[in-house]
């Protein structure tokens, strides 16, 4: 997008719009959050005493982090400890520390023979690595992750995970386990395998040499110290095995006065965010009501709009905690790894979501998956193909139900249409419509149209959060009803919106540039 900067005075009328319109959204929850009569008692507890209220604890994937950290805080302060001891005084031990105080855990936590599933996933997958064949790793690292989304498996890893009571949240607990070590697998097999094949185009002493440390990189050893290393066992931010490998074979880093200081600004940050996401939800009881699709079907659409909004805005947060805390555990750890999120509400490219949202999954998909098929070089056809099996992929990963395949489905459709527009906008027509218009009107045609692009991108993360019937519920009363005036307030709100993200980013290049 052409990005010339906007008078002053125009800038501020799009953060009026943007903000008030938000804030009367948030306002409208709260109200109804605080009238919300004849509460499902799962979906609540009694609060803190302070504050006299319950709290919506209906958000399976916050509570079951909530009660994994419950379970598993002391062996996070004991790893802490001890490998800080071991990287110090005897390093040579410390890829041993992280496989058998990680296997301990898992073996504590999820027991014997679900850590020993973990276990076999792994033995099998370097077995595999080991013939360097793409096709074979993806093969085998595609079935172990199909397992999850087989009726009968499924079925019998619940099984495993214990009574009635505390079944689901450990299932929950070694689905994350799981897809994650299956993520490590696939990078470690195509890491060897991209090894591999430079090695055999070196036909020299020093290519020889290279085959013996690259021995010492890729072997069972190393792959066990990469999915068992606790902070990152079943949490991203994820890093590719060449990443992860290249930082816990760094030197230990002395303790010094700005280590000290900027360990204590990010457990401050995230000791913040977890107080604000535990206060909020004894206030807004958005994660509890959207369940409800008859309040759905009855609520303005100004709290409509606000369910969704919020909801976009509660995962986000969720997962600068979950993501934030493995950051600072590696951090301590001397292991440089990618930040949680940004803020979603200043994106307005559904491809910088990707971005910039999991940094780690972005660089999974993008290093394994779409540059193999092409990447942004070789034209838009095989741009298009490296989406397609890029998100492909992610319908597998994240489960293959409806909701999932309507989320992946737009996700496409979307990309693709955003890089149809910027191979158009450089077209010999497009470049002499350019020239008759100035550089500011450039930029307000080009946030009108990506208007739809940010609307389908919004609807799409309803299919993701909330599973496909209320995704059409929603879908459906957004768009008709009330029109065409609602969708023109709609309008107005995403491309202040837009113009307020593309103001961001300019001050950002702005900076970037002077540093």
């Amino acid at each position: 997008m052409n990005s010339k900067a906007l008078p002053r005075v125009e800038l501020l009328l799009y953060s009026v719009i943007w903000v008030s319109c938000s804030g009367y959204a948030f306002y409208t929850v709260l109200i109804y959050s605080l009238n919300f009569q004849n509460l499902n008692p799962y979906d609540f507890r009694d609060g803190w005493s302070l504050i006299g209220r319950k709290q919506d604890i209906s958000c399976f994937e916050w509570s079951a982090w909530h009660e994994w950290i419950k379970q598993t805080w002391q062996y996070y302060t004991c790893h802490v400890i001890i490998s800080t001891i071991i990287r110090w005084k005897c390093p040579m031990f410390q890829q041993w520390f992280y496989i058998f105080f990680g296997l301990f855990v898992l073996t504590t936590v999820l027991g014997t023979k679900l850590a020993g599933l973990i276990l076999l996933h792994c033995i099998i997958s370097n077995v595999a690595s080991m013939t360097h064949m793409r096709t074979i790793i993806w093969l085998v690292n595609l079935g172990f992750l199909s397992i999850l989304n087989i009726g009968q498996t499924s079925d019998i890893l619940r099984k495993f995970c214990g009574d009635l009571i505390t079944q689901d949240t450990k299932f929950q607990w070694l689905v994350s386990v799981y897809t994650m070590t299956n993520l490590k697998c696939i990078s470690f097999g195509l890491d060897r395998h991209t090894t591999s094949m430079l090695e055999e185009k070196a036909k020299t002493d020093k290519g020889k040499e290279n085959i013996k440390v690259s021995n010492e990189k890729y072997n069972f050893i190393a792959l066990l110290t990469y999915t068992l290393y606790l902070p990152m066992m079943n949490s991203g931010p994820l890093l590719t095995y060449d990443r992860f490998y290249d930082e816990v074979s760094k030197p230990p880093r002395k303790w010094t006065k700005l280590k000290v200081v900027n360990v204590l600004k990010l457990a401050g940050r995230l000791i913040f965010w977890y107080l604000f996401i535990e206060v909020l939800l004894h206030f807004m009881y958005f994660s509890a009501i959207h369940f409800s699709e008859e309040r759905l079907r009855t609520m303005s659409l100004w709290t409509l709009s606000g369910i969704a909004y919020s909801q976009g805005q509660f995962f986000m947060l969720i997962y600068v905690v979950m993501y934030g805390l493995v950051h600072l555990l590696a951090k301590i750890d001397d292991i440089d790894t990618y930040t949680g999120p940004i803020c979603i509400s200043r994106v307005y490219k559904y491809s910088d979501m990707w971005k910039y949202f999991d940094r780690g999954l972005y660089e999974f998909l993008k290093r394994h998956i779409y540059i193999p098929c092409g990447g942004s070089r070789h034209g838009l056809l095989r741009r298009y193909f490296g989406t397609l099996l890029n998100f492909s992929f992610i319908f597998i990963f994240h489960g293959i139900q409806e909701h999932i395949f309507i989320w992946t489905a737009m996700n496409f459709i979307v990309l693709s249409i955003e890089f149809t527009m910027s191979a158009l906008s450089r077209t010999m027509f497009v470049e002499s419509m350019k020239k008759r218009m100035s550089e500011q009107m450039l930029r307000r045609v080009a946030s009108l149209m990506y208007i739809p692009l940010l609307a389908m991108s919004v609807l799409a993360i309803f299919s993701y959060l909330s599973g496909s019937k209320v995704f059409f519920l929603i879908s459906d009363r957004l768009l008709s009803e009330g029109a065409p005036v609602s969708l023109i307030i709609a309008g107005i709100a995403m491309y202040s919106l837009i113009q307020i993200c593309v103001t961001i980013e300019l001050s950002e290049k702005s900076k970037d540039k002077q540093l």
